[in-house]
This record gives structure tokens, sequence and C-alpha cells, in this order.
């Protein structure tokens, strides 16, 4: 886990790293990518836009918010 997160349970994963507020903590981002790695999958540039999209969200966002953002 990356130092100042937390997990939040029902997440995909078993919970993804993000602090309290809303805001990626730091390291997210190369939790993510490992995450995926682990997965035979690429973090792409698309998939880092949408984990920073939701993230500034702060709120669970439905598919509409996401492609409006």
């Amino acid at each position: 886990m990356v130092a100042g997160t937390e997990l939040h349970p029902g997440d995909a994963g078993g919970g993804a790293p993000r602090q309290a507020e809303g805001k990626l903590g730091p390291g997210a981002h190369e939790e993510i990518a490992l995450r995926l790695a682990g997965l035979d999958q690429r973090y792409t540039r698309m998939r880092r836009a949408l984990v920073e999209t939701m993230a500034a969200a702060g709120r669970p966002l439905t598919v509409p918010e996401i492609l409006a953002a």
C-alpha cells in the first residue's frame, strides 16, 4: 500500500490507493501500474487520465460524468 493512503473496500482489487480527500497519494500511479502489469496490462495515457478524473472528483462518478470531464 502507498504511504498516506487508505484502502476502500468494494473497490476492484481490494481497494485502490487514494487519500481520504479524493486526491491521489504519492506513488499511486506507480502502484496502479504495478497492479496492471501483474495482469499483463499497461497503464496507458488514457487509463491514467481516467484515474486522475475519478480521483479529482472525490466521489463516485457516473459514466456520462466521466465522459463529460
